[in-house]
């Protein structure tokens, strides 16, 4: 004889089945979660082409040179205000508050993710001419359930002069999560700086990092309002975990010398 199928018990089971701690996690701890889950690296084949042709090699070194070695040597002759460079390279020298290459820089943000997470970020850089390092921290609160989630990142950057309106940098460091655990992994950028006018500046910050086999990517579009040693800035981050997100407008304050 069939027995009557029991919906209501049916459906009991399935949510006492249900983990628990998803169904009642904040997004801050799942993307913690996402972000820090342990997952197999995945090898890809390649096929390696050895070729040894002059005409190639060639071709790569004048191009390296005019992406790498000459904004390289710009950024110093920028920073030094030799004469003899600056006029072999053809640029200007950098001034006091210039917010291209700066000897420090700070920055303060408020980013707005929902209703229940927020977070304020602080980036401060010191360098000279070429070469500088950097540390920023993001910290995402929420309010319901209660929890908070930091982002360390450090960075060594070279700093690339295309001109004196375009810097892009290259960056390596590490980018540490700090929540209900402590999970760290390498971390890689590729800020590009653009003023097209004295008074604007755009600002494109790509990082792309790895913690425990998981890639966490953030991109950041800001624009800058500058006046002298200052800057009002305002713009729109996204932060993506394999399965989560944090994403939300910012605005700020930065200050340089």
């Amino acid at each position: 004889m069939l027995r009557t199928f029991n919906m209501p018990l049916f459906a009991l089971v399935v949510l006492i089945s249900f983990p628990a701690d998803y169904a009642f996690a904040g997004e801050l701890d799942k993307f913690e979660k996402d972000a820090t889950k342990e997952r197999p690296s995945q090898r890809h084949d390649r096929h390696h082409n050895d070729n040894d042709n002059n005409w190639w090699a060639g071709l790569a070194t004048n191009f390296l040179t005019a992406l790498v070695e000459i904004p390289m040597h710009t950024s110093w002759a920028r920073a030094t205000g030799d004469p003899t460079q600056l006029a072999e390279l053809a640029c200007e020298p950098r001034k006091p508050g210039d917010p291209l290459l700066p000897f420090i820089r700070f920055d303060a943000s408020y980013l707005a993710i929902d209703p229940d997470v927020d977070a304020f970020d602080y980036r401060i850089q010191l360098g000279y001419g070429t070469f500088a390092f950097e540390l920023n921290q993001t910290r995402y609160e929420e309010k319901d359930p209660p929890d908070q989630l930091d982002f360390y990142r450090l960075y060594g950057l070279l700093r690339f002069s295309y001109s004196d309106k375009i810097e892009v940098d290259l960056g390596v460091g590490s980018l540490i999560l700090e929540g209900d655990e402590r999970h760290s992994g390498l971390s890689t950028t590729t800020p590009i700086i653009i003023r097209p006018y004295d008074w604007l500046i755009v600002e494109f910050r790509p990082m792309w990092s790895n913690v425990n086999g998981s890639a966490i990517d953030e991109y950041e579009l800001g624009f800058l309002f500058n006046y002298d040693f200052a800057a009002i800035k305002a713009g729109y981050r996204w932060t993506h975990s394999p399965h989560e997100s944090l994403d939300g407008p910012f605005i700020g304050a930065s200050i340089r010398y």
